[in-house]
């Protein structure tokens, strides 16, 4: 297993690593990815369409892709320890039962409101954030919610390797933003900015180093920031606009990344990339209900 040695550096340095396009066929169309996770129970990337109505589940051992349609937009996919996901969608949240049965877990239904991103804590907890509203929700095992976080436009949520720091990508404000973590208490404390990410940090997540990968909203590089901020690395991914990354694979070293294609690229990739060997993930948490 290769792990590259990451230099302490004071600004950016371009990877070598190649990244590989992975063949997933969207019936003829073109599509953009989003969302990335890492099923660690079916060792499964699931992923979504962006502003569409299908979740799909790339098998890398195979090299088969699953899709299931739904009945709304769905922003998110995470996989749930009682089996089947729990998915985060335009009107609420609902689970996915292993025989197919969909129900609410959380229903809001509200014009203008919807969901935008989710993750799941080392408590078992799933954590969404809604565009329209500004809310980062904390959603209990039972279904219970509570508002967490108000006036916030995030796009992404992630956590330390410690469980002691939430990380938000806050597209509004073009900032990665971090806050103090209860991971007993699901509480969390005062944000802070961490991170200037010009063009808004559209997704994130953090690698066994504590350090944070992100993407940018209309950039073609994921970028690598130590976990006080400064930058580390950046990986330019040719012919796409990265839109998600998640660490999967045989010792989580693999970097996972849904994408964009570049129209006017000569060869243009997506919706689903690797990076093999870039780093080494944290395990992706399941949601306990």
């Amino acid at each position: 297993m290769l792990v590259p040695c990451w230099r302490p550096m004071s600004s950016y340095r371009e990877s070598r690593l190649g990244h590989v396009a992975l063949e997933v066929a969207v019936g003829g169309r073109t599509t953009t990815g989003a969302g990335p996770v890492w099923d660690v129970t079916s060792g499964t990337v699931l992923w979504v369409e962006f502003g569409g109505e299908v979740v799909h589940r790339f098998n890398p051992a195979t090299g088969h892709d699953d899709p299931l349609g739904l009945p709304q937009p769905v922003a998110a996919a995470n996989p749930r320890r009682l089996g089947g996901l729990v998915l985060t969608l335009r009107d609420g949240v609902a689970v996915l039962d292993p025989d197919g049965t969909r129900r609410w877990l959380v229903y809001w239904a509200r014009e203008g409101v919807a969901g935008t991103a989710a993750a799941v804590d080392r408590a078992g907890r799933l954590w969404v954030a809604t565009a329209g509203d500004g809310a980062l929700l904390r959603i209990e095992p039972d279904g219970t919610v509570r508002l967490a976080l108000h006036g916030a436009d995030v796009s992404a949520i992630a956590f330390s390797p410690d469980a002691g720091t939430m990380y938000l990508a806050d597209m509004a404000g073009e900032f990665l933003v971090a806050a103090d973590f209860d991971p007993q208490a699901g509480e969390v404390g005062p944000r802070r900015p961490l991170r200037p990410a010009r063009g808004g940090p559209s997704t994130l997540c953090v690698d066994v180093e504590g350090s944070l990968w992100v993407t940018a909203r209309d950039g073609s590089a994921i970028r690598r920031y130590r976990p006080d901020g400064s930058p580390q690395q950046a990986i330019t991914i040719g012919g796409a606009h990265p839109t998600g990354c998640t660490f999967g694979g045989t010792g989580l070293t693999d970097l996972y990344l849904t994408a964009a294609p570049q129209r006017q690229a000569a060869t243009s990739s997506g919706p689903l990339l690797v990076i093999p060997d870039a780093g080494e993930g944290l395990p992706t948490p399941v949601f306990a209900g």
